[in-house]
């Protein structure tokens, strides 16, 4: 920014805005960063911290790629690059890797806030029904989450027919902010600050069990790109 002094001398300033104490100002119930260095602990930086695991869908199952350029410029976190790959041990040879953090209470909830920053990959489309993030145990007939279907990006609550999308397939290898809030009033999905779809919708989050799962859902296969 400029400043000038009494005298009419000017100057330009910079500063770094802290990204992470403005979230952790609205009290999250969790705060995964993914900015982690090493594995297998994904550190949850709010104030109950729930630590998720960095898991594969097979024991030898490649980790993804930490310590990758982050979303916001200056900002010193790093993220976590997700990716699907084929591993002809297995059938179908298919493999991901994700976060996986246990249910708890705060999981339990009726209003609820997912955002995150993202990209795609160039190297393809994620697998039909792969996830951002999501909590369910009945393939998607509990819980909520963020996933693609058919080139959009969807936020369901309670059954994945109760979803909005309005969000297409963004630009790949681009930062992308999306935000998903459901308040027992509206569910409402935000796409790089504006408001991309909306739609009434009174129901009690029926939450399941289930884990909450970063870069994947209840398909094998994972997300593909940045989170």
């Amino acid at each position: 920014y400029w400043s000038e002094d009494l005298a009419g001398n000017q100057s330009l300033h910079s500063f770094l805005w802290n990204y992470a104490q403005a979230v952790l100002a609205d009290q999250p119930a969790g705060y995964w960063r993914l900015g982690d260095l090493a594995y297998p602990v994904a550190k949850d930086s709010s104030a109950t911290p729930h630590p998720g695991t960095y898991v594969g869908l097979h024991p030898d199952s490649l980790q993804p790629y930490v310590n990758q350029p982050g979303a916001i410029a200056g900002d010193p976190d790093r993220a976590a690059l997700f990716f699907n790959y084929n591993n002809n041990k297995y059938s179908p040879p298919g493999s991901s890797t994700w976060v996986d953090i246990p249910d708890n209470s705060t999981q339990q909830t009726n209003a609820l806030t997912l955002e995150c920053w993202f990209t795609m990959s160039s190297g393809g489309s994620p697998q039909t029904y792969s996830a951002l993030m999501e909590k369910t145990s009945t393939n998607t007939f509990d819980g909520y989450g963020i996933f693609e279907y058919s080139g959009n990006i969807y936020f369901y609550v309670n059954n994945l027919n109760i979803r909005i999308s309005g969000v297409p397939y963004p630009a790949v290898n681009t930062y992308h902010h999306l935000v998903a809030t459901y308040d027992r009033q509206q569910m409402r999905l935000y796409f790089d600050g504006a408001l991309a779809s909306s739609m009434a919708y009174t129901a009690a989050v029926n939450a399941g069990p289930g884990s909450l799962k970063i870069g994947k859902g209840w398909v094998p296969l994972g997300w593909a790109g940045d989170i």
